[in-house]
């Protein structure tokens, strides 16, 4: 009688517990119905280009050969338009990347702070003409924080945070190694995706950081449910 009177309360109990998981679930849906997860769409990522000064091009690609050090084959070649300056951006076989401006045929060694300044208000400025009276503030250098744990990031860390003070509140994450805004955030995205993507797909940065355990969470709490 005691066994079968513990295995009922333990039953309710947690079945309540699981209840409010699964509300939590179905009200971050529901969010999740109108609040998509930020990210830096295409048509927001051509708005925002620089045009590309062909007239600048001094440097043919033939010319930068000699520059390649990777042993990997070249899968794929962008000419892009860098900090006001054509650039070549090479994609070898293992992923790996490399700048090389087309004006003059350097390298690029990696994107420092100030550099990341002026590619967030060239971006402003093409993306949102009235906001060119507003000045970018760069506010850190970092791994990830919790728009930013996914795993793709990875071979531009670390990120340059640059804030827009714009009145959406938009924040930039540019990648030190080729300097280009990966991602871009706005504090109306922010807000609603904590009780969101965040609750719904259980993703802190905390946790999510850590793929494997993050994924034996979601096991565990699906069978448990």
């Amino acid at each position: 009688m005691n066994f079968k009177r513990t295995l009922y309360l333990t039953h309710r109990w947690f079945g309540i517990v699981m209840s409010m998981i699964f509300f939590l679930w179905f009200a971050s849906g529901i969010v999740m119905l109108y609040v998509e997860y930020p990210e830096l769409t295409e048509r927001e990522r051509v708005n925002a280009a620089s045009l590309l000064e062909l007239k600048a091009i001094n440097t043919s690609f033939s010319d930068i050969q000699d520059q390649i050090l990777s042993e990997s084959a070249i899968n794929q070649l962008d000419l892009l338009s860098l900090l006001g300056r054509p650039a070549y951006k090479l994609t070898f076989a293992d992923n790996s990347k490399t700048i090389i401006y087309a004006d003059n045929g350097n390298t690029l060694k990696d994107i420092q702070p100030s550099d990341a300044e002026k590619i967030a208000t060239l971006y402003a400025q093409n993306s949102d003409p009235t906001s060119q009276n507003n000045a970018p503030e760069y506010l850190a250098s970092i791994e990830m924080d919790q728009w930013t744990v996914y795993g793709g990031f990875n071979e531009h860390r670390p990120l340059h945070k640059v804030g827009l003070n714009n009145t959406k509140g938009t924040i930039l994450y540019i990648s030190s190694s080729t300097g280009e805004v990966l991602r871009d955030t706005h504090s109306y995205e922010r807000m609603w995706n904590w009780v969101g993507s965040t609750i719904h797909w259980i993703y802190p940065m905390q946790l999510r950081k850590h793929s494997n355990l993050w994924v034996n969470v979601v096991i565990v709490i699906s069978i448990a449910g």
